[in-house]
């Protein structure tokens, strides 16, 4: 591998950034800023070597990169006046077995010697040096090139960050711009040899070091691949493969379950496997799963009494899902109803509002939804088995015939019930028969709330977790995705033809006969002695449509 000064640097200064950007591949993407690092840095080194290509980095121009490119171009112009009395040579590569490197000017002198140069558009003269980089140049280029190197020099570029005033107009701003920028010049660097063995060194260093692992965020503030990552920014993104997924019996899938009260939805919910009840009722007596009551809490701090709203409460239990190791695999809503409705609470008191209508123009109404909303993604974006508990909700309808028609649907609002229903694979409804039976809905009905992604084949089961999870795997027989054949040859279809054409001669068979409607009659075709064919006056077509140009011939006089 070769190490260029840039790559050993970089992990001397972040392992982390180093592991990324070297180790795995992954560059930061310019900001286009007008004032970015990396592009002004690139820009000033063309404009003195060739021309200002500044402008050419951006999509779109603003003032700010105006301002940037005036500096850039004064300065590079004041190098190039200062250089051209010199024989110059510029980019010069360096290129060895172990060492990639370019070296931004290279000046032959009388002697025959040389001298080499590094531009630094920078301030901070004290950081550059102390580098490494010339030492390393003047050792392979004199090991490369056979010359003499005879003085390493930095030419420092300075910068102006001064800002344009309230009460200043563009034209002064940038006029006082190029008052404010200072000369050009240069720092000499004697060769030290042990900064080219500390080269070595930290290359035997990282040649030694196991990058399986990631390495800790650095504390430089300006370390972008740290400051980013821990913004939260996915660098390892990588899109599946084009490939069907093998589909798989679901039998945990994520249900909302309804029932009237004690007729045992929780109860039937509590036989799940490593269920976290969020209770907000307070029955918790016929169940044995750990459960957390979600209610709002009062106390007293002195004399001030203090209130932590069961919403809250409800997002700390989201955090600690998210952040903490546990072994829960499902988590249910008990009730669903009553989460919504602390969040609607929760709303009124952060805004001081008494109902949904004091937020103007709806703003209300669509806030409740838009935190309830936001939540309940968030708890399914986590991975586990989501279940909402709701009671039910009986309507009665009277319909035209003056008949009574019931309807059963959770205790909830319509568009949130939509909504929620969107979220899981099975809406139900537990009920208790006539005789007293607790069973379980699972075909939909027209009069109840309900459905799924699943072709049951028993529409109405008992209250039982074992029966349930046979009809869930009876109604998804034969879903496993079949892999895809090579194409047959002519001979090898026939069979299958032939038993294709049985089958269809036996559904033939099987079809309920139709009547069909007799084709129409050709007119009958009348001649005169002659032979001449003549128009039979008496067929219904010649009729109609002899009374059709009486009807326009009465149209267009009127009648």
């Amino acid at each position: 591998m070769r190490y260029s000064h840039s790559r050993v640097e970089q992990f001397e200064k972040c392992k982390l950034a180093f592991q990324f950007k070297y180790i795995f591949n992954v560059n930061l993407i310019n900001t286009l800023d007008a004032d970015d690092p990396l592009i002004i840095g690139k820009a000033i080194h063309e404009a003195i070597e060739t021309n200002n290509k500044y402008f050419d980095m951006f999509p779109v121009i603003t003032d700010k990169h105006v301002n940037e490119d005036i500096k850039i171009g004064l300065q590079a112009e004041r190098v190039k006046r200062k250089l051209n009395s010199f024989n110059c040579e510029y980019e010069v590569k360096l290129e060895a077995d172990d060492f990639l490197g370019f070296i931004d000017l290279v000046i032959t002198n009388k002697s025959g010697s040389v001298s080499l140069y590094d531009f630094k558009y920078s301030n901070n003269e004290a950081h550059y040096l102390k580098s490494r980089q010339l030492h390393i140049y003047k050792y392979y280029y004199e090991k490369l090139f056979n010359k003499k190197v005879e003085k390493l020099g930095y030419i420092f570029i300075p910068k102006t960050f001064i800002r344009q005033k309230k009460t200043e107009d563009l034209f002064n701003f940038r006029k006082r711009i190029l008052e404010s920028l200072e000369q050009p010049y240069i720092k000499y660097v004697e060769y030290d040899q042990n900064k080219v063995d500390e080269h070595f060194k930290l290359i035997n260093t990282i040649n030694n070091t196991n990058f399986n692992g990631l390495f800790p965020f650095c504390t430089n503030p300006y370390c972008e691949y740290c400051r980013n990552l821990e913004k939260g920014a996915n660098y390892m993104f990588e899109l599946p493969k084009n490939e069907k997924r093998q589909r798989v019996i679901d039998t945990t899938p994520d249900l909302w379950i309804y029932a009237d009260s004690y007729v045992g939805k929780s109860t039937f919910v509590d036989k799940f496997d490593n269920v976290l009840f969020i209770n907000t009722d307070g029955n918790t007596d016929n169940t044995e799963s750990p459960f957390i009551l979600i209610r709002d809490e009062k106390s007293m701090t002195g004399r001030v009494l203090k209130t932590k709203y069961g919403w809250d409460t409800f997002l700390e239990v989201i955090d600690g899902l998210e952040t903490q190791e546990n072994t829960f695999e499902t988590v249910a809503i008990d009730l669903v109803e009553d989460l919504r409705e602390l969040c609607r609470t929760y709303i009124f008191k952060k805004y001081d509002w008494e109902h949904e209508s004091d937020g103007s123009f709806g703003k209300g109404w669509q806030m409740v939804t838009t935190e309830f909303n936001n939540a309940i993604k968030r708890l399914k974006s986590l991975g586990y088995r989501i279940v909402f508990i709701s009671k039910e909700k009986r309507e009665e309808i009277k319909l035209k015939n003056n008949t009574t028609r019931t309807t059963f649907e959770p205790n909830i609002d319509g568009k949130t019930a939509n909504i929620l229903s969107g979220t899981v694979d099975l809406t139900v409804r537990a009920f208790v028969n006539d005789e007293g039976a607790r069973k379980l809905q699972l075909k939909k009905v027209s009069n109840e709330f309900g459905g799924g992604r699943f072709n049951f084949k028993r529409d109405v089961i008992n209250l039982d977790i074992n029966e349930f999870k046979e009809a869930l795997i009876e109604a998804q027989e034969g879903i496993a995705t079949k892999p895809t054949k090579a194409p047959v040859s002519q001979s090898e279809t026939e069979p299958v033809i032939e038993a294709l054409e049985d089958i269809v001669e036996v559904v033939e068979e099987d079809k309920p006969k139709r009547r069909r409607k007799k084709p129409e009659e050709a007119p009958e075709i009348i001649t005169d002695e002659d032979g001449n064919e003549l128009v039979n006056p008496f067929t219904e077509d010649v009729a109609l449509e002899e009374v059709e140009k009486k009807t326009r011939k009465r149209r267009q006089r009127g009648e």
